[in-house]
Formats: C-alpha cells, structure tokens, sequence
C-alpha cells in the first residue's frame, strides 16, 4: 500500500516536472505529428494517470459527502478537463521524438508485444518500485555502516532505529 502511495506521488511529480518543463504550446492548428502522439498516448494509457488521479479525488469526496447525488460527481469530473492536461504534455513529446520515431512507438504500441507491456507495465512497475523500496533500505544500512566503521559518522541514523 505504502509503494503505490509514493507511485501515485511519483506518476504527479513526473506529470508536473513534464508539464512545467514544456519549451512551446500546441499551436492552433493541429498537425499531423501531433495527433500521432495523441494516438501514441492513447496507446500507452497515458489518460489513466489522471484519471485515477481525479478518481481518488472525487471518491475522497465521496467518503466525506455521502449525501451527495452521484450525477454531481460525474459532472464535477468532467471539470478536470482530462484531455486538457493530456494535450500539455503533448509538446514534451514532440520536443523528444521526431515524427518517425513516434510512427514507430506507435507501430510498436500497437503490436501484441506493445499491448502486453501496456497491459502488465503497472503490475510489473509495482513489483520494480517494491524491490527498489526493500533495496534502498538495505542500501543506506550497509553504506552508513560502512560509514561508521571508517569513522566519518558517529552514530546510526534515525533510519537505522
């Protein structure tokens, strides 16, 4: 449980750090590299970030507001604007990939082979975060005691408690 908390606050920082980090905006007119990497997106379920995001909003509300009638909420879901953010992140991709390399993530997508990664990338991305999480806490214990043994730490750290 403690994992996918920090995923979900991983998935909004690199979300953030994506958006803030876009050099132009989508022009007016929509070009043909662009709706590739709108399909490319769709491909790889980039719109379950943010709506799992704005579920767990809606149903923190939910839990508190139980009286409210459940049309609002799906009206109130539609204020997200989930396409809206989507479409920001499309100048990142484009500033990344030329248009070949998205025709190609795109052919790729759309193979059995892509869809299985799409398919199992969260499932496998939780098994990852989880020996990652197991390994850093083994990590810093050696190095700080390492550290202590040569001397340039007095005492265990609060995380070694």
């Amino acid at each position: 449980m403690f994992y996918k908390i920090i995923l979900n606050f991983v998935c909004i920082f690199l979300l953030a750090l994506s958006l803030n980090a876009q050099d132009s905006k989508l022009n007016t007119k929509d070009s043909a590299k662009q709706k590739d990497i709108l399909k490319l997106l769709y491909l790889v379920r980039a719109y379950d970030v943010p709506e799992s995001i704005v579920d767990n909003i809606i149903n923190s509300y939910k839990t508190m507001l139980p009286a409210v009638d459940s049309s609002y909420w799906k009206s109130l879901r539609k204020e997200a604007d989930i396409e809206g953010v989507i479409k920001k992140i499309v100048p990142v991709y484009d500033r990344i990939f030329n248009d070949k390399e998205i025709k190609e993530l795109i052919k790729f997508f759309e193979t059995p082979t892509g869809k299985k990664w799409v398919s199992t990338f969260g499932e496998a991305n939780d098994e990852v975060i989880k020996i990652f999480e197991e390994w850093s806490g083994e990590a810093f214990k050696k190095l700080n005691n390492k550290m202590i043994k040569d001397g340039y730490v007095n005492q265990p750290t609060k995380i070694d408690e």
